[in-house]
């Protein structure tokens, strides 16, 4: 227990919270669609779960997606992991403050 503690307090140092969000996520990046789910949300990206193997997904590429709750995102893949990728909002085609009010949703319900 305590050292995924001193982890998870050190991580919250470095980076916005992440907050667990699982919802729909639909877009695409590259040529393709996807349907996928939001593993994860902050105010600056989001973990998307896409539950296909061997995703082709790239370092940088741009995406573009609608998620229940949160509306339409835009920005880059950060990093690209088993199953998913990691997205860095765009802050000029992301709906920044719907994500914002989303995210001081769930630190109320917390």
């Amino acid at each position: 227990g305590k050292i995924a503690m001193y982890v998870a307090a050190n991580n919250h140092i470095t980076r916005p919270t992440r907050y667990p969000y699982h919802r729909p996520a639909q877009g695409r990046y590259g040529d393709r669609a996807f349907e996928g789910s939001v593993e994860n949300v902050s105010a600056t990206g989001a973990a998307i779960a896409l539950g296909e193997a061997g995703v082709a997904v790239d370092n940088g590429m741009f995406v573009d997606m609608h998620v229940e709750g949160l509306g339409h995102l835009s920005g880059r893949v950060a990093r690209t992991y088993d199953g998913g990728f990691a997205v860095q909002f765009d802050a000029d085609g992301a709906d920044l403050d719907a994500v914002a009010e989303a995210l001081s949703r769930l630190d109320r319900q917390a």
